[in-house]
């Protein structure tokens, strides 16, 4: 895959992971949000240290597209927040 398809593939798992989080919970059962939350984290935790190094690395350069300050910091810290990092 080539890093502009990797790029848009983490985009998009970030604007799921933003809409699972600051959904409000009268559209959003939040139980529902922190089960799907936590089975991306557990696929997440399958790959290889490499992929996760370049997962890492592609979440903190696409947070800088988000101008919501909550969303960037979010994103930035999704690695961590999945419980995929070190």
């Amino acid at each position: 895959m080539s890093i502009s398809f990797n790029k848009h593939l983490v985009k998009v798992l970030a604007e799921v992971a933003i809409f699972l989080e600051f959904t409000n919970e009268d559209l959003l059962n939040q139980d529902v949000a922190i089960e799907m939350m936590e089975q991306i984290g557990a696929e997440l935790q399958l790959m290889s240290q490499d992929d996760k190094l370049v997962l890492s690395s592609t979440f903190d350069e696409i947070s800088n597209e988000f101008t919501n300050s909550l969303h960037k910091n979010f994103v930035k810290n999704l690695i961590h927040s999945l419980g995929i990092s070190d």
